[in-house]
């Protein structure tokens, strides 16, 4: 009976919403819709017993994993019962006449509700879902990708208004709910405009939401699985240079573990500089990023394309445009400077490498209103790439990468195991290092040391600063996350073969 009436829930909600409306009324029916669900669906046990919202039906229960895009819908108000006393809550009876009299009962009818724009993920790096043709499409601006195809984009309908304030923008949530069709909120200048047609956009009247980290789905439990790695990246990835793999691989495990001052702590953003290469193979880096991690976004920087379009979110007034840099936690963005080119960054050029530099440096995306920007935070994973040439975006550790062969453009062969070679890269950034007091004391004295031998050797300045310090030590972290299983202890090996990378990294300079 249970198993009947979940079936029926599933495939014709709006069925079980009248029901409830006919036993209850109006009063707190939101209330007990949820509470009806909650009986039926054990959450997020029984999440992969709901069917997924790119193959679904319209008027049926879905899911649906999204990033958040614009939070700046606000609140609309809505007629909650049609003019033959449907119930027209959570998006059920969509296709009831809705009619509204101007009098006392009528007004008993509105309610609120708060709408938010949701859009697939970015740079979403595992096997895509076929999507339904009625779903595709919206407005193209709303797209943090512009060159994607099959764009799905849904308006979020919340009807508990705390819950829908509490959603930020730019993070992955997983939705349950009920799936519709809505017009856009329109702007006021398209409210002005008599001859502008509304947009129809999928909605998804919200049951149930839950925010979703990049986190791994099983432990690795296999030994030397960072050094397979990073000879994989040496050998077939990089030409042979071992240096540069030890880099990108600590990038890619590198996060905001926090903040100091309002600095992030715990980042490693590189640029790779590359030797000339006249080859218009792509590069296998980017394919190699593409296979360790569940999210990358490669972004081909020319000077044209820096002044053309804004890669920062910005609003006109009451619609929030997306660009290239909203993305959710734990992507790696891929600047590929290569082929800059000549020419002069004007305004829109100027505001984007500021805003690339805010996200590498202070891992904060700034959100342009009219009249105010707004900072917030970001947790990216930052790799450039250029041809022997300094970036211009500062504040990335520079490696001049040496191949002793010209394997590093081409097809790249991937091997079976990168499943659990991604696995393990996330299971490496989950991971809190701690530091013995006797390695702390060893990390003291070389810094005494080096500062030391700097000043008897003649060398001019300060020697290894403060930053150079600190810069070591997150790179030591993150090479101890990278031990086999739960070993999580700094110990004196790790600072050692950083000191070692580092020294041959200047060398390179």
């Amino acid at each position: 009976m249970v198993n009947s009436h979940r079936d029926a829930f599933f495939k014709n909600p709006s069925v079980v919403i009248q029901q409830l409306y006919e036993k209850h009324g109006l009063d707190s029916i939101e209330d007990k819709l949820i509470d009806e669900f909650n009986n039926l669906v054990n959450l997020p046990t029984d999440i992969d017993s709901i069917p997924e919202l790119e193959s679904a039906d319209f008027g049926t229960l879905v899911r649906w994993t999204a990033m958040v895009q614009d939070t700046g819908y606000g609140t609309e108000m809505y007629i909650s019962t049609s003019s033959n006393d449907k119930c027209l809550v959570y998006g059920a009876n969509q296709n009831e006449d809705v009619q509204f009299d101007n009098d006392q009962d009528d007004f008993s009818r509105i309610r609120e509700r708060t709408n938010i724009y949701a859009v697939e993920i970015p740079g979403n790096n595992n096997e895509s879902k076929p999507i339904k043709e009625d779903l595709l499409g919206g407005p193209s601006h709303k797209f943090p990708l512009q060159d994607r195809n099959n764009k799905l984009g849904v308006l979020l309908k919340l009807y508990d208004n705390d819950s829908g304030g509490s959603l930020r923008p730019a993070t992955v949530y997983e939705f349950v709910g009920i799936l519709g069709k809505s017009a856009l909120p329109r702007t006021l200048d398209s409210i002005e405009e008599d001859n502008v047609q509304e947009t129809i956009v999928p909605s998804l009247h919200v049951l149930y939401s839950q925010q979703v980290d990049n986190k791994p789905s099983s432990v690795v439990v296999e030994k030397d699985v960072g050094e397979h790695i990073i000879t994989w990246l040496a050998d077939e990835v990089l030409g042979g240079d071992k240096l540069a793999a030890h880099y990108l691989l600590l990038s890619l495990v590198s996060k905001t573990q926090s903040r100091k001052a309002g600095s992030p702590i715990g980042t490693l953003p590189i640029t790779l500089s590359l030797p000339e290469n006249e080859n218009t193979s792509e590069l296998k880096i980017v394919k190699a990023i593409e296979a360790l991690t569940n999210l990358s976004v490669y972004l081909a920087l020319s000077i044209d394309k820096l002044n053309e379009r804004r890669l920062y979110p910005h609003s006109n007034g009451d619609d929030l445009n997306s660009g290239s840099l909203q993305v959710s936690p734990s992507t790696c963005l891929i600047f590929d400077e290569r082929h800059l080119g000549q020419g002069t960054l004007k305004d829109t050029g100027v505001r984007n490498v500021h805003s690339i530099q805010n996200v590498i440096q202070s891992q904060k995306l700034e959100y342009n209103f009219p009249f105010s920007a707004f900072p917030f935070e970001t947790d990216l994973i930052t790799v450039i790439l250029t041809d022997h040439s300094k970036s211009i975006i500062p504040g990335t550790i520079h490696i001049n990468v040496k191949p002793t062969s010209d394997n590093y453009y081409g097809e790249l062969s991937i091997p079976k195991h990168i499943k659990l070679w991604k696995e393990f890269i996330l299971q490496s950034r989950q991971k809190q290092v701690t530091i013995p007091d006797e390695v702390s004391s060893i990390i003291q004295q070389s810094f005494v040391d080096e500062r030391q031998a700097h000043k008897q050797n003649g060398g001019t300045g300060e020697g290894t600063s403060s930053d150079d310090l600190g810069r070591r030590i997150t790179m030591a972290r993150l090479l101890t996350s990278l031990d086999d299983g739960e070993s999580n202890t700094m110990n004196n090996d790790h600072w050692n073969l950083i000191t070692k990378l580092e020294k041959e990294r200047e060398e390179r300079c």
